[in-house]
C-alpha cells in the first residue's frame, strides 16, 4: 500500500510505499477477553507467510526494547550528561550495553534461574559476589556452583533489593542495575589489590 504523508508545517506531501500484515489471535485467547488483532504497517518487504510472520515477531518484541529503553534513562541515565555530541554518542552507546545486560539478567534470571551463573557473570563477578553477599556466605555448600538466580538475586540485594516476600516480587531493572555498579567498583578494587600483591 501507499501511505500520503501530509507535513504539517510545510504542507508538503510525500507518499510512502510499504506492506501490511494483520494478525489475530485464534484459540488461545483466554474467556472474557478479547483476541489480540494487530494492523502492522512496514517497510520491509512483505511477500510470504515467512515474512510476514518475521514481521509480527519483530513487534511481539517491542514491549522488550521499551524495557530497555526506560533503563538505559532512568537506570543508567544517559540524558544526565553535559557531554558535546562525540563523547556522548560514545558514552551513550557504552549505557546502552549496561541497560541491555541488565534487562537480560532480570529476564533470564527469571525464566532461567537454574542455569550456570558462569554463562552471565565473570569469574571476578563471582568471586566477588560470594565475598560480599551475606546470602551467598550462609549457603548451604558453598563451593557448589552458584546459578543464575542466585546470583542475580546477590546482586540486587547489593543495589537495595530487600529480598523475595508473598507481596514483592522478583528483583527488577532498578535495584539490579545499581547492584551492577556497585559491583563493578569491588571487582575493579579487587584487580588493584591483586595488581599492588604482585609488584611487591
Amino acid at each position: 500500500m501507499t501511505l500520503r504523508l501530509k507535513n504539517q508545517q510545510t504542507k508538503q506531501v510525500k507518499e510512502l510505499s510499504c506492506w501490511a500484515v494483520q494478525v489475530k489471535e485464534v484459540g488461545s485467547c483466554p474467556k472474557g477477553e478479547a483476541p489480540i488483532e494487530w494492523r502492522l504497517l512496514t517497510t520491509r518487504e512483505v511477500k510470504d507467510f515467512e515474512s510476514a510472520c518475521e514481521v509480527v515477531r519483530a513487534y511481539a518484541l517491542r514491549w522488550r526494547v521499551e524495557e530497555v529503553h526506560r533503563t538505559w534513562k532512568s537506570g543508567c541515565g544517559v540524558e544526565e550528561t553535559g557531554l558535546s555530541y562525540e563523547p556522548f554518542r560514545l558514552w551513550a552507546t557504552l549505557l546502552l550495553c549496561v541497560a541491555v545486560r541488565t534487562e537480560r539478567l532480570k529476564r533470564r534470571s527469571r525464566a532461567e534461574p537454574e542455569a550456570p551463573a558462569e554463562e552471565e557473570f565473570s569469574s571476578e563477578e563471582l568471586q566477588a559476589l560470594r565475598l560480599l553477599s551475606s546470602r551467598a556466605k550462609r549457603r548451604k555448600e558453598p563451593a557448589a556452583p552458584v546459578k543464575l538466580g542466585e546470583a542475580t538475586l546477590w546482586v540486587a540485594e547489593m543495589g537495595g533489593y530487600m529480598g523475595p516476600t508473598p507481596s514483592r516480587g522478583p528483583p527488577g531493572s532498578t535495584v539490579i542495575q545499581r547492584g551492577l555498579d556497585k559491583l563493578a567498583n569491588y571487582v575493579e578494587a579487587f584487580r588493584v589489590i591483586r595488581e599492588s600483591e604482585k609488584t611487591r
